[in-house]
């Protein structure tokens, strides 16, 4: 298939995955709206004010890409979740909800014993459309060793040493995890964009290769300290999934440079870099 032909592909794919999470998503309210006999009048109601809060900027993500950061209806559910979660409201039933609807919704997270984590509490973090092209440079900077003005890249790593979470250049607090975690009680899956905080973590060792690039590796313990903001394009398996962070304008367009951008790279990708700087850092 040539290019403009997986363009249209992946843009008549998201059309039917926003049309197909519209109607779930309605129809999930209406079941909630339902009193049962397993739900309390509490659990419905912040059930409820999830999906409503959702559904008004569902009109938008059907006409839009979701600003390449949200083509889907779910991806919108999970960054409200994930605020819900940052600002500690409900948490236990946002939790439950994350957990039975949204993350099979957006069909991710996928590891039956994810790895625990803690919310972190900081200022409030956003990760924009170019986080993305921001975490392939510092992918591309780990393999190569030339720079991409990634200066400070930083790995978070359990007790076990295997690596956590990938965090770009040091004045952007937000880094990518690499495994599935779980912090109250909540599923954040791998591919997530997170905001970290280098207090909540002691530095294991740091490495300056040249004078540009410093590599250092965080120890996390037992459970990291995170801060989810999103989904980013890696949190999903399939092609299309990824390629659709690449719709604009009004959903009639594909941008080839970001979705190419996008595919060239996997989470395995970022997973394998992270262990290069652990390496570096002498963490095994």
């Amino acid at each position: 298939m040539g290019a403009r032909g997986f363009g249209k592909e992946v843009i008549e794919h998201r059309r039917a995955v926003v049309n197909s999470e519209t109607e779930l998503i309605w129809a999930m309210r209406s079941a909630t709206a339902e009193p049962t006999a397993t739900q309390s009048k509490k659990t419905r109601s912040s059930t409820l004010k999830q999906i409503d809060g959702s559904l008004t900027s569902l009109t938008l993500t059907q006409e839009t890409s979701g600003d390449f950061v949200a083509p889907y209806p779910s991806h919108i559910l999970m960054k409200n979740a994930f605020r819900r979660l940052r600002n500690g409201r409900n948490s236990a039933r946002t939790a439950a909800f994350m957990a039975e609807s949204i993350v099979p919704l957006a069909r991710v997270g996928r590891v039956e014993s994810p790895e625990p984590a803690r919310i972190a509490s900081g200022p409030e973090l956003t990760a924009c459309s170019d986080a993305e092209k921001y975490f392939v440079d510092t992918l591309r900077q780990i393999e190569t060793g030339r720079s991409r003005r990634q200066t400070i890249v930083s790995v978070y790593h359990n007790d076990d040493g295997q690596a956590v979470a990938l965090r770009k250049r040091s004045d952007e607090s937000s880094a990518l995890t690499l495994v599935d975690l779980t912090a109250n009680d909540a599923i954040i899956p791998a591919g997530t964009i997170v905001g970290v905080y280098a207090h909540n973590a002691p530095l294991t060792a740091a490495v300056s290769p040249t004078r540009s690039q410093t590599y250092s590796a965080y120890n996390a313990g037992k459970s990291m300290a995170i801060a989810p903001i999103r989904l980013s394009p890696w949190a999903h398996t399939d092609e299309l999934d990824q390629a659709a962070f690449g719709v604009y304008n009004f959903g009639d367009s594909y941008d080839y440079r970001r979705g190419n951008m996008i595919r060239s790279v996997t989470i395995d990708d970022f997973r394998q870099a992270a262990g290069q700087v652990l390496a570096m850092c002498g963490v095994s």
